[in-house]
């Protein structure tokens, strides 16, 4: 896959996991899709979100773990500068 589409996936997944937060985040209109569709329990998008972001993460941790010199640089290079890494050392990542 083409970088450009391994980063629209990223962000389809990203949309996802937000979509599906707003949902839930909205008690009336779960308990409508309930009453609609005739479901027994309120209508919920709880999986959804978290496999959207588990996927989006596996994704993440498989770019950075084919870099042939990880290093915070290269990490930041490959996520865009999106996120905020400590810059004490910028050969080694801590965990």
């Amino acid at each position: 896959m083409s970088s450009r589409v391994v980063f629209a996936l990223l962000d389809c997944l990203l949309s996802s996991h937000d979509a599906a937060l707003q949902f839930d985040s909205r008690p009336g209109l779960k308990f409508l899709v309930q009453k609609v569709l005739r479901f027994d329990v309120a209508a919920n998008l709880y999986r959804q979100a978290g496999i959207s972001r588990t996927v989006y993460t596996h994704v993440l941790l498989e770019l950075c773990m084919r870099l042939e010199d990880l290093s915070v640089h290269k990490i930041r290079q490959v996520l865009g500068d999106s996120f905020e890494v400590p810059s004490a050392d910028d050969n080694m990542v801590g965990f």
